[in-house]
């Protein structure tokens, strides 16, 4: 939930600004599990719905689903996204939503951080990276899963030599 107002006080209601509240919702559906999100802009000073949208979430509609409800944020508050900022969006995301599920994957593989997660992490990083240079997110994550894959295993003499620069 987000609010434009200061000092909100979220057991009292509000009679300023806006509400943006984003629920997700896991269903059962004609026999299979469903996951929707809900989201819902409501104008405070009024009560009433400036937006209401449920989308169903699945493993290839992530960006539709992102770029839908930015274009219907920006219709509904009546506040075009300057250009510049979309062109920097574009910059940062994959082409293709499956390798948005993936990297969110390893993401969660690095929260583990036991060694063999961030192995796999580092690995569906790779990929994604292989697959889509331009996801600029995906580069920095790899690095970061490296760094702490790295730093977790001290070196060994022939690995310490290397980096001293006096090969044994």
């Amino acid at each position: 939930m987000v609010h434009d107002k200061i000092n909100y006080n979220i057991d009292e209601p509000s009679s300023s600004g806006k509400t943006l509240s984003i629920a997700f919702v896991n269903q059962r559906q004609y026999r299979a599990q469903q996951c929707f999100m809900s989201v819902k802009l409501v104008d405070n000073a009024d009560g009433s719905t400036m937006l209401d949208k449920r989308y169903v979430i699945t493993n290839g509609n992530q960006l539709a689903i992102q770029n839908d409800l930015l274009q219907s944020l920006s219709k509904a508050l009546n506040q075009p996204w300057p250009q510049r900022m979309q062109e920097m969006l574009q910059q940062i995301l994959p082409h293709r939503g499956a390798l948005l599920t993936n990297f969110y994957q390893a993401h969660d593989y690095l929260l583990h951080g036991d060694d063999k997660s961030l192995d796999r992490a580092s690995e569906l990083l790779g990929e994604i990276v292989q697959s889509s240079p331009e996801f600029t997110y995906a580069r920095a994550e790899k690095a970061l899963v490296d760094i702490v894959r790295h730093s977790q295993h001290p070196l060994d003499e022939k690995q310490l030599a290397a980096l001293k620069g006096t090969q044994k």
